[in-house]
């Protein structure tokens, strides 16, 4: 799987990155550190995702949270695992909130159909995809507008 070819960014008209996607295939152990709210979303497969707030097993649908500064790392449990990665800068989310909120998961496999994981899934997919494929025109307007939704989940 090509990162390239499937990565999507949100930018300031400075250039300062607000919000970025990309999808990728998990391999052994992928460790990452940022200021960033990480949502991970797997789309194929199964990950572990190891993180200093506790362990997850995680399955196709199920996604979590990863607050900035948080040290994690995603492991495949099962090849052709494919992770969905969306990040938010902490720039973005102190304008919507005015501060950065701890974020709390669960990564419940019960939770995965219920109303608010569809509908956050929905909007970390709209994001990446308004992206990926861009109108330039229309496209950062409505992924900013799924970024506010998916905050106010």
């Amino acid at each position: 799987m090509n990162d390239s070819k499937i990565f999507a960014t949100l930018q300031t008209p400075d250039g300062d990155t607000l919000a970025t996607a990309h999808a990728y295939e998990a391999g052994n152990f992928r460790f990452n550190w940022n200021s960033y709210l990480d949502i991970t979303l797997v789309l194929k497969g199964s990950i572990r995702l190891h993180t200093q707030e506790g362990t997850y097993e995680m399955s196709e649908d199920m996604f979590v949270f990863i607050n900035p500064n948080v040290a994690h790392a995603a492991l495949s449990l099962q090849k052709g695992s494919i992770a969905l990665v969306l990040t938010i800068s902490e720039q973005y989310i102190k304008q919507y909130f005015g501060f950065v909120p701890v974020f709390q998961t669960t990564c419940d496999p019960d939770c995965v159909n219920a109303p608010l994981s569809q509908a956050i899934r929905s909007c970390i997919a709209s994001f990446f995809l308004s992206l990926a494929y861009r109108n330039k025109k229309f496209s950062d307007h409505f992924a900013k507008s799924q970024l506010d939704l998916l905050l106010a989940l």
